[in-house]
C-alpha cells in the first residue's frame, strides 16, 4: 500500500465529513459517538475500526468504495477487494 489503511481512511473520512459542510461533532451525532472519537480517527490517533465502516458511509452517504478511495491494486487485494 502507498500509505497506511489507517490513515487513507482518517483522510477520507475528514474530507467526505467537511464535503457536507459538517463539523466533527456534527458527524460524530450522526453515529452516536463522542467528537473526540471522530476527532481521533481523523488524526490517525485512532484507527477507524472495521465495524465502523458500514456506519461512517451510510453516515456521510457514500459507497465503501468512496472512503478506500486511494488505496492501491495490491493494498486491494490484500483486503480481498475485487474493483472489477
Amino acid at each position: 500500500m502507498s500509505q497506511p489503511l489507517s490513515a487513507l481512511l482518517a483522510r477520507n473520512v475528514a474530507a467526505e465529513r467537511v464535503r457536507r459542510r459538517w463539523t466533527q461533532a456534527e458527524l460524530a451525532g450522526q453515529l452516536g459517538v463522542s467528537r473526540a472519537t471522530v476527532g481521533g480517527w481523523e488524526a490517525g490517533s485512532r484507527q477507524i475500526g472495521v465495524d465502523w465502516l458500514l456506519p461512517l458511509c451510510g453516515a456521510l452517504d457514500v459507497p465503501l468504495a468512496k472512503l478506500l478511495d486511494g488505496l492501491d491494486g495490491p493494498g486491494m487485494q490484500r483486503l480481498g477487494i475485487d474493483r472489477r
